[in-house]
């Protein structure tokens, strides 16, 4: 398979993104005096060729619907922007084809595979035959090469934000914009207006700390080692790339929040200036603990000692956190299993700082002192804490890449699925315009 002709190596950093230049766009901009500013066209000549254009644009929508990844989403960019060519367009001094092109070959820096992209279609070689071509030539091959690479862009932004392979959220789902917060539905649009246009596509990732700290990483990682973005990458990358696709899957935008990554069988609670951690024994791998985002609303205490932690319940809409005594259960690899549910030391100290940082009791402890021998009470919060339960194998610490042990053995697959397979429509026909 013949690779892209790139005009040079990947970008690394967010901040050499407004300077990286195209030397094929340099045709684009011969005859402008300031950057932005429109070349003169044949005013007589304009109304017949958009006309012509923009029949074109609707016809090779059609005809190619079924060999586009997000084909309703194409033909709303194409509407919204009347149906003009928004990449390949001779008359502009000024557009995003270098970048977008630039990002999309280098997205292995994102956790994302290259052939995802149309990257047989979409090469410099092509690009450039292509605008150096009169604005009334060639019209066919511009405007299929033009749509190819919005809907490039539009998966890129899909698979940034919601990943992939997105378990709750389908690609039919995305595409019709049904999902509970369409935030990638018109990105491409508001990116298409702003000077630094792969800034604005990466608004699309999540804003997690985790994420974050994990595709900064990835970005030094594969800088540093110059990949080839169309080899596959070695196994820490792989392995990297698998763990932002998963923190793609459940995002979250709370400043205080309990975090529990089931690999590392540690429970976090993020609050306005601590973190805090316990230790956790999760679902055994027959029964595995359910990857999910709750809201903790409520627990229940069932003794009137502060520091028996098998006296706590934390109801969750489908499992529940107990609270237990065996802390050997913490250090023994093989007494780490329940048969589903989540166990946790030192209950009674995550109950007393879910209801401080809640506002909800400035003392649980001394309320629960004055219970009564086996009496239960439940304690509402008055505002839910969200609770979020992931499967991490590896994480960014102090700028270090610290890994777990694949416990319930996923890895493998998500690699399978993320660059195993020529890639996620691999059963679309191959198309020639």
């Amino acid at each position: 398979m013949q690779k892209s002709i790139r005009s040079g190596p990947c970008f690394k950093a967010p901040g050499n993104m407004g300077i990286i230049t195209i030397l094929l766009m340099l045709s684009f901009i011969t005859n402008a005096k300031t950057a932005g500013i429109i070349l003169k066209i044949n005013k007589a000549d304009s109304p017949g060729r958009d006309t012509i254009l923009s029949e074109m644009i609707k016809s090779q929508l059609a005809k190619h619907k079924y060999d586009l990844y997000y084909p309703l989403s194409v033909s709303r960019f194409y509407r919204n922007t009347g149906f003009k060519l928004a990449f390949v367009a001779p008359e502009t001094v000024k557009t995003h084809a270098g970048e977008a092109m630039m990002f999309l070959d280098c997205v292995i820096q994102y956790g994302l595979n290259p052939s995802d992209y149309h990257s047989k279609i979409l090469t410099y070689q092509r690009l450039n035959k292509l605008v150096k071509l009169g604005s009334n030539e060639g019209i066919r091959e511009k405007v299929f090469f033009d749509m190819m690479l919005t809907d490039a862009m539009i998966a890129m932004i899909n698979n940034l934000h919601y990943g992939k392979l997105n378990p709750y959220y389908s690609i039919d789902e995305i595409d019709l914009g049904i999902t509970p917060k369409d935030v990638t539905g018109g990105m491409l649009q508001y990116a298409m207006t702003q000077e630094n246009f792969m800034n604005a596509i990466e608004l699309a990732q999540p804003k997690s700390t985790a994420y974050i700290d994990l595709q900064r990483h990835m970005r030094l990682l594969t800088g540093v080692y110059q990949l080839d973005c169309y080899d596959t990458p070695d196994s820490t990358v792989r392995t990297m790339a698998v763990n932002m696709e998963r923190l793609r899957w459940i995002q979250h935008d709370s400043t205080i929040y309990v975090d529990i990554n089931l690999a590392a069988f540690e429970l976090t609670l993020h609050s306005k200036d601590s973190i805090y951690r316990f230790n956790i024994t999760i679902g055994d791998p027959a029964t595995p603990t359910v990857v999910s985002k709750n809201i903790i609303s409520r627990f229940t205490v069932t003794s009137n000692q502060p520091n028996h932690s098998a006296g706590f319940v934390f109801i969750l809409a489908n499992l529940s956190i107990y609270g237990t005594n065996e802390r050997q259960s913490f250090k023994i690899p093989a007494q780490r299993f329940t048969s589903g549910n989540i166990q946790l030391a030192q209950a009674g100290k995550l109950a007393e700082l879910l209801s401080v940082t809640t506002g909800s009791v400035n003392r649980l402890s001394n309320i629960i002192k004055n219970m009564k021998t086996k009496q239960v009470r439940n304690f509402n919060l008055k505002k839910g804490t969200e609770i979020v339960i992931t499967y991490l194998t590896c994480k960014v610490s102090e700028g270090t890449l610290i890994t777990y042990n694949d416990v319930y053995n996923l890895d493998p697959l998500l690699e399978l699925r993320l660059y195993g397979i020529k890639n996620q429509f691999s059963q679309k026909r191959d198309v020639n315009n």
